[in-house]
């Protein structure tokens, strides 16, 4: 699978209830507008990262940016290639449930979400933290402090907190009971908040729930790790 880009624009006629998480937030995709009326995302396929089985609650139009190829798994296991041109245009009508490259289960889910918090954070993209944490979400830090989403989204955004470069994970173990996810690891990154340093090597615990079909982070946990 060759790595491909697109622009979607999901039109937001009405919302479904559905047992599969909506294609967008994830790992590739970066929001660039959601007015209330439409969405509209850049979206990535990398080569050799599947995207978890997921269903599109919204019409959506795609316009391509670069060629490529992929496997998509529709919900009942069968398999068909896509092969895009650049300049190409998709249209889907809501309640398509499909998986690119196959991938379908919750640790896929829930590893991936990962990843876009660790993403979404080290570049500021407040829209994508928002929809990933929960609105009671709070955040322990190593030094003891705790914020709340609001607070913590608002530092990021007025720039008091700072990531310097990408952050990064080890060891990192997922683990469900039910509809709960705990997640446990080690990371490293370099932050600051109002110039004080913070962040550093970790050890980290993050609780995730599923609602309405989709994960989301309810609780974040860190303690500085010994050498």
């Amino acid at each position: 699978m060759t790595g491909l880009q697109s622009c979607v624009a999901l039109l937001l006629t009405f919302a479904q209830s559905s047992s599969y998480p909506p294609p967008f937030p994830r790992v590739g995709a970066t929001a660039l507008l959601d007015n209330g009326r439409v969405q509209v995302w850049n979206v990535a396929w990398p080569k050799g990262a599947p995207t978890p089985l997921h269903r599109h609650p919204y019409d959506m139009t795609g316009l391509y940016y670069a060629p490529g190829d992929r496997m998509i798994t529709a919900v009942d296991g069968t398999k068909r290639p896509v092969t895009t041109q650049a300049g190409g245009i998709a249209w889907q009508l809501k309640g398509v449930k499909e998986a690119a490259a196959g991938a379908n289960t919750s640790e896929q889910d829930v590893r991936a979400l990962e990843q876009l918090w660790n993403d979404a954070r080290a570049r500021a993209d407040v829209a994508t933290l928002d929809r990933i944490l929960a609105d009671e979400w709070t955040v322990t830090h190593a030094n003891g402090t705790t914020d709340t989403k609001a607070r913590y989204l608002a530092d990021l955004k007025s720039g008091a907190r700072k990531f310097s470069g990408s952050v990064t994970e080890s060891d990192v173990v997922v683990r469900f009971y039910g509809d709960t996810a705990i997640v446990t690891g080690s990371s490293d990154s370099t932050v600051s908040l109002n110039g004080q340093a913070q962040g550093g090597a970790l050890h980290f615990t993050r609780v995730f729930v599923k609602r309405n079909g989709a994960w989301r982070m309810v609780v974040t946990q860190a303690t500085t790790r010994q050498p």
